[in-house]
């Protein structure tokens, strides 16, 4: 129960009499409040599409309890309204940020579009490029499951450098987006997201807690999960869809 209310939604038909014995609190919350859901049929869609696939079910699953865990606000992350978000000092939010952080890439990995490398066949060669066995397995899997390699995604970078920005930064294939002090957001390459992501979970979120747990942000969490998003809805054929539809609502 959230205060006298209950958090389960009441569904009913305008055309339809109110549900019989409803309690009056209940009715008087719905008379004084309402509740617009215009992408109700695209998620009853797409809800079918996914239940076709139990791996896209864990997927889908893991990504809505990383969101539960922790998810900025969108509104946080418009760098017109906030432009940053300072590193919490409390250990709690870094668990927080490091378990979404953690379960928003194990989505991805039952979508089965994680890199796959290893000490013994690593993702980049000495001189910094990329192993061409490792990169051209993903992005073949990508290709296969309907991911368009080529669009890059935004990849927000907020605030003074950290360590982790230090030892990682990210790999731009545009000039920043709004860049000042503090907003300094980039795309990337699909590939070089899920790298990031993956070095992300590895070596800073799902481990023993290191010196660069504290500089985890919410941004690392955004990054990931906006990641994890639209490869989920990119795999089902419904990302091209909401990004266009978003584009028209934002205009």
């Amino acid at each position: 129960m959230n205060g006298n209310i209950s958090t389960q939604p009441v569904v009913y038909s305008e055309q339809e009499d109110m549900p019989y014995k409803m309690p009056q609190r209940i009715f008087d919350h719905i008379k004084n409040n309402s509740l617009i859901t215009p992408s109700l049929s695209t998620a009853c869609l797409i809800a079918v599409k996914a239940s076709k696939s139990k791996q896209v079910c864990y997927a889908i699953s893991k990504y809505k309890l990383s969101c539960e865990i922790y998810s900025p606000a969108t509104i946080d992350l418009d760098p017109f309204h906030s432009e940053n978000m300072r590193l919490s000092p409390f250990i709690e939010d870094h668990v927080l940020f490091s378990t979404s952080i953690t379960l928003s890439y194990s989505a991805i990995e039952d979508l089965k579009l994680n890199l796959k490398a290893s000490p013994q066949n690593p993702s980049k060669l000495s001189n910094g490029e990329w192993n061409p066995i490792v990169r051209n397995d993903l992005e073949q899997r990508l290709i296969k499951a309907g991911i368009d390699i080529n669009e890059p995604l935004l990849w927000s970078v907020r605030g003074t450098p950290r360590k982790i920005d230090k030892l990682r930064p990210p790999i731009a294939v545009s000039k920043p987006y709004k860049s000042s002090k503090t907003v300094r957001d980039v795309e990337v390459r699909l590939i070089d997201a899920l790298n990031d992501a993956r070095w992300l979970r590895s070596k800073v979120a799902t481990h023993g807690s290191t010196h660069l747990t504290p500089s985890l942000s919410p941004y690392d969490v955004a990054n990931v999960q906006h990641l994890t998003r639209r490869l989920i809805l990119e795999s089902l054929g419904y990302w091209k869809y909401m990004y266009k539809k978003n584009k028209k609502h934002s205009n």
